[in-house]
């Protein structure tokens, strides 16, 4: 299942937005990424997704609990947060849309066929939503139960590292008790199991693994660093946590043919963790949809500029899509300057010392220019990019000055 467009209509942010998710061809991306500055509404586009979704929950539930199909205007204000504005999604060639909903034509009817079809006896994760902002050592009376039946939508704002350590303890055990049981058991399938949760970060180079669990009730996994310390997940770095929390998280729904929702990856990621992410993501479950809002330059340069979507706001206020460049594989700066719209990446002070240096060129003002390239060489170094720039701008405009 793949969104192919996003249509709004009043919103009041986005406006009358049509956002198309589609390649040259017409077939839906696999990978998303939405950039631009803040207050153009990238997340407020994931929001959007989730919100149509989390309606699409609430028909199918009250249709199989034989109450009104309805979605009143009431049940929208009260379990969406932008009620009061359209919003249709283009989904293969299906269509949901809140505008349905508030009409009373409950949309799920049209999507009573597989691989759609809602049922409790078999329940599906058509989306999983990831918030920029996750508490995930917060802790609450009942653990969140991930394998809960009847599920349009997994949010990851209620789950907790418990969560995590549950995955991680039934896994393993259950793995044990089906090979005690097909009497296939050995000394490898321990080992075996542990190595196919560390397989779900091999793109990776991490410093720490998951490497046991003690046996006893109380028994929680340990992680083991390369330096060979061992340590609890709450021990983890908060990268780390981070990163094995959304990782662990996504493979235990064993999602497939589903949206993978996801605001700011970048929160607390190492940037060489950053520039390989995407492999990651891809590589939990098959036929998935993800689609991202970002700040990173270096997550935006491991994505194919066709899936790149940049937002902007026109000078009457108005946000609107713009083309971007080639993105894929591109350096840092080029790509803050695309994704944050910055014209120097280095501090205030050297950046203005820099653009001083070559106006002093254009005047002719040699004695200015030598001060300011003699403390930049002394603070850069003469094989800069930019000193040897400013270096070969100088030597060009004597030449052309020599020349009369």
């Amino acid at each position: 299942m793949k969104i192919k467009k996003i249509e709004f209509e009043g919103h009041k942010v986005l406006g009358d937005l049509s956002i198309d998710l589609t390649d040259e061809s017409g077939k839906p991306l696999d990978v998303v990424v939405f950039i631009g500055d803040n207050g153009t509404g990238k997340t407020q586009i994931l929001k959007s997704i989730v919100d149509v979704f989390r309606l699409f929950e609430l028909s199918m539930t009250s249709n199989n609990d034989n109450q009104n199909n309805n979605i009143t205007t009431k049940e929208l204000e009260r379990n969406t947060e932008i009620s009061n504005q359209l919003v249709t999604l283009i989904v293969d060639e299906r269509k949901l849309s809140f505008e349905d909903s508030v009409k009373g034509s409950p949309f799920w009817t049209s999507w009573d066929d597989e691989p759609y079809k809602m049922s409790r006896s078999a329940p599906k994760r058509l989306v999983v939503w990831m918030p920029a902002e996750l508490n995930i050592e917060k802790s609450h009376e009942v653990i969140y139960d991930i394998d809960d039946d009847f599920k349009v939508i997994e949010d990851a704002s209620k789950w907790t590292l418990g969560d995590i350590n549950k995955y991680i303890i039934e896994t393993i055990n259950g793995a044990l008790r089906q090979a005690a049981i097909k009497k296939t058991l050995t000394n490898e399938t321990y080992d075996d199991e542990i190595k196919k949760i560390n397989t779900i970060f091999k793109d990776l180079d991490l410093n720490v693994k998951l490497d046991s669990l003690p046996s006893g009730i109380d028994a929680i996994p340990i992680f083991k660093t390369n330096e060979g310390k061992k340590i609890d997940i709450k021990q983890l770095s908060s990268g780390e946590k981070h990163l094995f929390f959304r990782m662990i998280s996504l493979k235990s729904l064993n999602i497939n043919n589903a949206i993978i929702i996801v605001d700011e990856p970048e929160t607390s990621m190492h940037p060489d963790w950053q520039r390989k992410i995407i492999k990651v993501y891809e590589s939990i479950g098959e036929n998935n949809q993800i689609i991202m809002a970002t700040h990173s330059p270096l997550i935006l340069g491991s994505v194919k500029t066709e899936g790149v979507r940049k937002l902007v706001r026109n000078d009457e206020g108005k946000i609107e899509l713009e083309p971007v460049s080639q993105t894929y594989g591109k350096n840092v700066e080029h790509l803050l300057k695309l994704t944050m719209d910055l014209d120097d990446v280095r501090d205030t002070d050297t950046a203005k010392k820099l653009k001083e240096a070559s106006e002093m060129i254009k005047e002719g003002n040699n004695t200015r220019y030598n001060d300011i390239i003699s403390e930049l060489k002394e603070q850069l170094g003469t094989t800069d990019r930019n000193i040897v720039r400013l270096e070969l701008e100088k030597a060009i405009k004597e030449k052309q000055h020599a020349k009369g």
